[in-house]
């Protein structure tokens, strides 16, 4: 459940959003469904995650953000997700896969802004000035993609045990 404030919060954007590229507000509440709705019609979670990540970034574009938070999925002993993936009914992401969505996220991403990322993989991503270093974050991205120990990934991300 959302808090007053926060529903007013969203209605405030959604109009903010709407004026700034001259269309009205019912038209950016279905842009953002079918952005949300978009990862869910691919059954491959790999196609998922990049239309996800497409239209999160451009969501958060428009939103114009001050600070943008990132990070991959860790499944928690004793929940429904970790209970639902050991029975085949959800299946994660790989540390790969993590990477290549994060990397199509910045790719996407087009407001400046603080980037803050909590992923297993060692690389530094987080700082100001997020369309300054986009390039660099980026390339050090696919070198992780090319050449991390993706092995090492899953294995710190397994043991995590809080956030």
């Amino acid at each position: 459940m959302y808090t007053k404030r926060e529903l007013k919060r969203a209605e405030s954007i959604i109009r903010q959003i709407a004026r700034d590229n001259h269309v009205t507000e019912e038209e950016v509440r279905r842009d953002m469904k079918e952005a949300m709705d978009a990862g869910r019609s691919n059954p491959d979670p790999a196609v998922q995650a990049k239309d996800h990540a497409i239209h999160s970034a451009e969501i958060f574009s428009q939103c114009k953000p001050i600070l943008v938070g990132t990070g991959g999925l860790t499944l928690f002993p004793g929940t429904p997700l970790l209970e639902e993936t050991q029975r085949g009914q959800f299946t994660p992401l790989t540390e790969k896969e993590m990477l290549i969505e994060m990397k199509t996220f910045v790719e996407h991403l087009t407001c400046d802004c603080y980037f803050n990322t909590h992923h297993t993989s060692g690389i530094h991503l987080s700082g100001p000035d997020f369309l300054k270093r986009k390039d660099k974050i980026i390339e050090a991205l696919e070198h992780e993609i090319q050449h991390g120990d993706m092995d090492r990934l899953a294995a710190i991300r397994k043991n995590k045990r809080t956030l």
